[in-house]
């Protein structure tokens, strides 16, 4: 599956010895369409995925050897590539029945805790609580999760001390079985005062680690399987054609305001997040000729949570093209081809500002209309679920939903095309995105089958 060899870098008498990690080979695909790209020839090109980083070893130029391993006579510097070898192999085999991605942090990481002896104490506890800290120290060792993932596992161990305080018990990894997690459910939402989504979320990072503790060969419950979280109602707010065109038309005085009035149209036609949408500038702007002769116009950018994902497993990413709607080019052609401008140099802040300015935006426009949704408690400091103008539902995110689900519901876009916009990989994750079932994406092409079944008998 794998291939390993070290090899020398530098223009000195001595180098540095890097490792080469070569996985399997795989087709290279268009970033857009997703089929397989071919030479001149018609041949279907393959890449090999490589990662490398330094060992923190050095050697004379003159102690290397051709098989790319020190020479017989640097016997302590060759036993401990040769182990280093031995031990990527198993790591990387493990990885791959694991399903875990092998990364150029992940192979770093592998070769730090073989080089320099930094390994995480192997004598993990069967308590609870020590687990759930030794599976944190594991994953931040890896060093592919976000913070924020992390977070979520921090703040997971502290909701099993508080709900073991109110039990009375002291619960270990191998006896948290079903009953345990209904109680531990329930404590949640009755005692800690959670929404039942974020009581599920919880539920389902504990699951997470108790299932690494079985793929390490760990005790665990063997009803473990046998939990299953609940199902609990999404709410997918959006902005229909007709409210984006009520939104259009109201008549907004305030500069700040009307900035985020079109900043929302515009987020509303290109189907971004608010990270990459905020950074759209005329310099992104590009143009083509189609076969006919026309021109038309694109924004050209790489997505930046794309970016973020593909460093962390050593990959590029491509930039993405969206074609500009005739209503963003409206709005470009008023402000003599710029975009909006900004609300704060800090992306953060700039973000936060356009939450709240959309808020005030659409409830101008009228967007108000009573739906049930997710609003923030400020004196709870939590999220409720309650019935509410449309208008405070509004947030940034509501630019990608409102484009994914616009235009899947228009039958002259295929899923693909909107996929390869708002950035989605599976069609499942899309659709589950913008609450569909692949149900309704089947209702679809039955009625296509009965529009090309008419068409056909006209024929006749």
């Amino acid at each position: 599956m794998s291939s390993i060899n070290f090899y020398l870098r530098g223009n000195e008498d001595l180098r540095k010895i890097y490792v080469r990690l070569s996985l399997g080979t795989e087709k290279k695909r268009d970033p857009i369409s997703n089929r397989s790209i071919k030479d001149d020839d018609g041949n279907i090109i393959y890449k090999r995925n490589c990662f490398r980083c330094y060992t923190g070893l050095q050697i004379s130029i003159k102690d290397w050897s051709k098989k790319n391993l020190p020479k017989q006579s640097q016997k302590a510097i060759r036993i401990k590539l040769i182990g280093l070898k031995n031990e990527l192999t198993i790591q990387a085999n493990e990885a791959y029945m694991n399903k875990e991605v092998i990364t150029t942090k992940w192979l770093k990481n592998q070769v730090d805790r073989f080089i320099a002896g930094k390994e995480i104490n192997t004598k993990v506890s069967d308590d609870l609580i020590s687990f759930i800290e030794y599976y944190v120290e594991v994953i931040k060792q890896k060093n592919e999760l976000s913070r924020s993932t992390i977070q979520k596992y921090i703040n997971l161990k502290r909701k099993i001390k508080e709900f073991q305080k109110f039990q009375g018990v002291t619960y270990r990894r191998s006896n948290f079985d079903e009953d345990a997690f209904l109680e531990f459910y329930n404590f949640l939402i009755t005692e800690d005062g959670l929404m039942k989504s974020t009581a599920n979320r919880t539920l389902k990072n504990l699951k997470t680690v108790l299932r690494y503790a079985r793929s390490k060969s760990l005790e665990v419950s063997n009803d473990l399987d046998n939990v299953k979280t609940p199902s609990i109602k999404g709410f997918k707010v959006w902005l229909s054609f007709g409210e984006l065109k009520r939104i259009m038309n109201t008549n907004i005085l305030n500069e700040d305001l009307n900035s985020a009035k079109d900043w929302l149209i515009i987020g509303c036609y290109t189907g971004q997040r608010v990270s990459d949408l905020l950074r759209m500038n005329k310099n992104m702007i590009y143009s083509r000729i189609n076969s006919d002769g026309d021109k038309f116009y694109f924004i050209e950018l790489i997505q930046k949570k794309n970016r973020e994902k593909n460093a962390k497993e050593g990959r590029d990413t491509s930039a993405i093209s969206i074609p500009i709607h005739y209503e963003v080019q409206r709005i470009l052609d008023k402000r003599g081809g710029e975009f909006p401008p900004i609300f704060s140099t800090d992306p953060e802040s700039n973000a936060t500002l356009f939450n709240k300015h959309i808020k005030t935006v659409c409830e101008i426009a009228g967007i108000d209309e009573l739906v049930e949704g997710k609003v923030f408690n400020e004196v709870l400091k939590r999220n409720e679920i309650k019935t509410t103008e449309k208008y405070n539902l509004i947030s940034s995110h509501i630019c990608r939903r409102s484009f994914a689900t616009n235009f899947y519901g228009d039958k002259r876009f295929s899923t693909p095309q909107i996929m390869a916009i708002t950035g989605h990989k599976q069609e499942s994750v899309f659709l589950a995105y913008i609450g569909k079932q692949s149900t309704d994406y089947a209702m679809a092409t039955a009625e296509t089958f009965a529009q090309i079944e008419r068409s056909q008998r006209q024929i006749v």
